[in-house]
């Protein structure tokens, strides 16, 4: 039981039936709150069909989006106006958010890879680093006892 919890509180939280329940529940009109995918969201009824509040901001400059349809759990909503009519604008805006997204993250993968690379790039720099110090104290020691050596074998020959 736990693992089928677990597998419903990383899913979508709202199944097909849940969707169905919503839309018998309301009345057409009816504004409420719903909690979903942990966010609150608005939904309202109209036309046997049930809408989303857009509060996306990346649809603010889109005056023909204000609703998105909420008939499956699968994302393939649509776009309606502030009049529930659906939107020719909004099929460009998400084919052209889903491209500037697409970029974004292309951009911030890069930028991790790139980051990645600065990181391994440091490290070795800092190992490197440590090995020039470590081969440098191995060195002056090496270097101190061969002056050691000499000493000895200087004072030993001006002794006899």
């Amino acid at each position: 039981e736990p693992l089928i919890l677990k597998e419903h509180l990383e899913s979508s939280q709202l199944t097909v039936h849940g969707i169905c329940e919503i839309n018998g529940t309301l009345n057409t009109g009816d504004i409420v709150v719903l909690f979903r995918n942990n966010h609150f969201s608005t939904i309202t009824k109209q036309n046997e069909r049930l809408y989303v509040l857009v509060t996306d901001i990346g649809w603010a400059e889109e005056g023909q989006v204000v609703w998105e349809t909420l008939d499956s759990t699968c994302n393939s909503s649509s776009f309606v106006d502030g009049f529930f009519s659906f939107s020719t604008p909004a099929a460009e805006k998400t084919t052209a958010l889903a491209d500037e997204e697409y970029a974004l993250s292309l951009e911030l993968q890069i930028s991790k890879e790139e980051q990645l690379e600065q990181h391994r790039l440091w490290d070795q720099a800092k190992l490197n680093n440590e090995q020039d110090k470590e081969e440098a104290r191995s060195r002056a020691q090496k270097e101190k006892c061969a002056q050691k050596e000499r000493r000895k074998s200087e004072s030993g020959c001006s002794v006899m």
